[in-house]
């Protein structure tokens, strides 16, 4: 019978929280491609970009190309764009990688206090992103810990097979194969915590 290393706690702890708050990150993940990409548009007009993609035909890297920016938002900094989001605790890994396209910006365009808000649909737009980012990442921390600790009373493998099954679908490969077995008995609130089993979470 193999004894679960904290390595392997944490790795399950890590898998847990993806599940429990990857939703919520896709969406912050896809908002804030969509906002870089908004602020762009508000900063340059038809006739501008127009006439900057015409000089980029002519010379190809006339301006500077970004996918990210730090906005000020009535003094607020607020990064969008390519950019992690979730914990500010990265070394752990429960962050996730938004991806956008990148831009061609005006060397003007670069700097977190050359592009500003003071109020607007755009402005909060962003607020409410950076408020939602904030609270995700206050989140995670916490169920981060929560996990570990509840890891930490099995001390096999096969014990944590047995006792918390609705979890095996998010961290049961992450068990030593020789110490799976099939579960029998249910765990609910740290099922209720962690939403399992994603069948189940799904199908509510």
């Amino acid at each position: 019978m193999t004894r679960l290393s904290n390595s392997i706690r944490e790795d399950m702890a890590r898998a847990l929280v993806r599940h429990r708050f990857g939703e919520r990150a896709d969406v912050l993940c896809a908002e804030s491609a969509t906002l870089f990409h908004a602020v762009i548009f508000d900063q340059y007009d038809d006739a501008t970009r127009k006439l900057m993609a015409q000089i980029e035909k002519k010379h190809r890297n006339a301006f500077t190309k970004q996918n990210s920016l730090t906005v000020n938002v009535a003094g607020r900094r607020i990064e969008i764009g390519a950019r992690y989001i979730g914990s500010v605790k990265t070394s752990w890994g429960s962050h996730w990688r938004a991806q956008c396209e990148s831009a061609s910006m005006l060397e003007s365009g670069q700097g977190w206090n050359s592009i500003s808000y003071l109020e607007g649909p755009i402005a909060d737009r962003l607020i409410a992103f950076a408020d939602a980012e904030q609270k995700l990442r206050e989140e995670i921390d916490p169920a981060y810990r929560k996990a570990l600790g509840a890891l930490a009373q099995f001390g096999t493998g096969k014990r944590l097979a047995s006792d918390w099954p609705e979890a095996m679908p998010v961290i049961g490969n992450l068990i030593p194969e020789n110490d799976r077995q099939l579960p029998v008995v249910q765990v609910a609130a740290l099922n209720a915590e962690f939403e399992l089993p994603p069948e189940l979470a799904e199908a509510a």
